[in-house]
């Protein structure tokens, strides 16, 4: 067989092996579950396969633009699935112990993606916390400062500083320094629910399980209300982008609670904030109306200027990871 013609036969057999990776890749990012740190690094390291036979075969004259559509329709997929991969990967170091053991190039993104979910917390992060200032100052106006910051004994002023600063560490995506301020909250004031949440939810980003569960159990004994902490955890998970939790936390709210006007608010702003705006109208309008029956003044006129806001908007929704309301 002359020597162009092995050449030619070896390619395309290299073509149809490329393909079937492909298919396995297209099947494990497809059934990708986020429950296994062994089958996260497997599926970025299939991925690492894929894109090397496919620049080995390009280099050789090879016209691979189906393969590489497909590629594409993957990659979205991994991006859709990042959160997935970052809680596997949390019991063997995250995505940063994986790329220690892989060693990737800065051109395999994939391995990168814990990157891409920092800036969305970020971005979720400061939408959460405008919307709170707008709301206080909106409702409650200079009122609201007075009361938090001067209405108070000179230990829980300190205490609220240091949750104030925790939450800006937040909007920065400095999670370290949040939780360091979290701690500092705790150590001068240590009944105070609002860091223990914060602390919680923190630690459980990090795959500090254990201490997550013992510390949010800390923050329910001291709210003595499993409406009220569902609700605050609710909002933290909301403020660090977790919007899967913050979502779970906020429907059994209202199921413990039907008639709470605060957490129709606070599911609705969830909802808003994960692209189901019909669904969050509809807790926007049942919260309005809850709180009017029930004389909550400062909940009826949030309610109702925050469906006003999402009508005015005419957005079809948003990208998932965004604050949600108050």
């Amino acid at each position: 067989m002359p020597k162009g013609s092995i050449q030619e036969t070896r390619m395309a057999t290299r073509a149809v092996q490329l393909r079937e990776q492909i298919r396995e890749l297209e099947v494990a990012a497809a059934g990708f579950q986020g429950r296994s740190a062994e089958n996260a690094r497997a599926l970025l390291t299939l991925r690492d396969q894929v894109d090397e036979e496919l620049v080995a075969l390009e280099e050789q004259g090879m016209d691979l633009r189906p393969e590489r559509t497909r590629v594409k329709t993957v990659d979205n997929i991994l991006v859709r699935k990042a959160r997935g991969l970052e809680r596997a990967l949390r019991s063997t170091g995250g995505f940063a112990g994986a790329r220690r053991d892989a060693q990737p190039s800065d051109d395999q993104w994939w391995w990168f993606l814990d990157e891409y979910i920092a800036e969305q917390r970020r971005k979720s992060a400061k939408k959460f916390i405008t919307i709170f200032v707008l709301a206080a100052v909106l409702l409650i106006g200079g009122n609201w400062a007075m009361n938090r910051f001067f209405g108070m004994d000179p230990i829980e002023r300190e205490a609220r500083g240091y949750i104030s600063s925790a939450e800006q560490a937040l909007a920065m995506g400095n999670y370290e320094e949040a939780i360091a301020e979290y701690q500092r909250a705790i150590e001068t004031q240590p009944e105070m629910s609002e860091a223990y949440i914060g602390l919680g939810v923190l630690y459980e980003l990090q795959g500090r399980h254990e201490e997550s569960q013992q510390t949010l159990a800390r923050a329910e004994e001291l709210i003595a209300d499993r409406t009220m902490y569902l609700l605050a955890l609710s909002r933290a998970y909301s403020s660090i982008g977790e919007m899967d939790q913050a979502l779970e936390a906020a429907e059994e709210a209202v199921e413990l609670s039907p008639e709470s006007a605060q957490a129709y608010l606070i599911r609705g702003g969830v909802y808003e904030a994960i692209g189901r705006r019909a669904e969050a109208l509809t807790d926007y309008e049942l919260s309005g109306e809850l709180a009017r029956e029930q004389g909550e003044d400062a909940l009826y006129v949030l309610a109702r200027m925050r469906m006003g806001m999402l009508l005015q908007s005419g957005a079809g929704g948003g990208m998932p990871g965004g604050g949600a309301g108050f």
